[in-house]
């Protein structure tokens, strides 16, 4: 039917689903000041002559979450890769308050369970080899968990359970997942991780929208209890939370939250268009 009567007074219960799946912003309480969870100093990463990221300065606080929103080229993935150690830079960075630049080996394995990302592509970021039991409980065996075969195939169940994905499948392999359903094993491997620092990189832009609404109520169970840094691509997430940063060619333009950053007007408008948000204003997200 034509836009607006179908958003307006939609027929079928299923279409009503999606039209109310957009979260309503919450009122954000004053939080507690806490320590310091991931942090960088004069952090620059360089592609020959280009800097791809710029003397970026920033800290986040445990438990807090950060949303990065820049327009494509500007920054956001490879600011998030530095962070982890995953690209090399020169700076300084800090996990959990400890510098983690210099490490190498065996002491960059050991902090590196200080942290757990999600990748954008889910095709890149399984291994092709593994069954889906095997790729979600690596975490778990990396880690030295005294658990049994039995409990580390009991806590994927539920992992794959909390992103929507049937644990009858957990012993098929990638390729007979869509590439929502690759995704959602990605988010799953996160969340057994039990990490305390977790990077989303526009984890779910692949998800329709159903599905990101399910996968999400995830990751707000997961956010409550770990420091977050989210490469944003809707405009609810930026609403809700702690700190926003605006990047441009590698360098932050602005940041504060969404109300400090409201209050400024005409030039906030014009970053959330430039970063491709500003239509959720005024349109439906289907």
């Amino acid at each position: 039917g034509e836009t607006a009567r179908v958003f307006a007074a939609p027929r079928e219960a299923y279409t009503k689903s999606l039209i109310g799946i957009e979260p309503v912003r919450r009122a954000r309480a004053a939080a507690a000041e806490t320590s310091e969870a991931l942090a960088c100093h004069g952090l620059q990463v360089a592609y020959g002559r280009k800097l791809a990221v710029d003397n970026v300065d920033l800290v986040l606080r445990r438990g807090r979450t950060l949303a990065v929103v820049g327009e494509s080229g500007s920054g956001k993935s490879t600011l998030a890769r530095a962070l982890l150690r995953l690209q090399p830079s020169k700076g300084e960075i800090r996990w959990m308050g400890r510098p983690v630049q210099g490490l190498e080996g065996a002491a960059l394995r050991r902090a590196r369970t200080q942290a757990q990302i999600v990748f954008q592509d889910p095709f890149g970021s399984l291994s092709p080899r593994l069954s889906v039991a095997e790729i979600v409980e690596e975490g778990l065996i990396a880690q030295g968990l005294p658990l049994s075969a039995r409990e580390r195939r009991d806590a994927v169940a539920r992992a794959l359970s909390d992103v929507g994905l049937d644990t009858a499948t957990m012993d098929r392999y990638p390729h007979e997942f869509s590439g929502g359903q690759r995704q959602r094993i990605a988010i799953a491997r996160a969340i057994l991780k039990n990490a305390p620092i977790l990077v989303l990189d526009e984890a779910t832009s692949a998800l329709d929208v159903e599905t990101e609404a399910r996968v999400k109520q995830a990751i707000d169970r997961l956010r409550k209890h770990r420091t977050t840094f989210i490469i944003a691509h809707r405009l609810s997430t930026i609403r809700e939370a702690d700190l926003v940063v605006f990047l441009d060619h590698g360098k932050i333009i602005e940041m504060g939250n969404y109300d400090q950053l409201s209050a400024l007007g005409g030039r906030f408008t014009s970053l959330l268009r430039t970063s491709g948000l500003l239509i959720e204003e005024t349109s439906p997200s289907i």
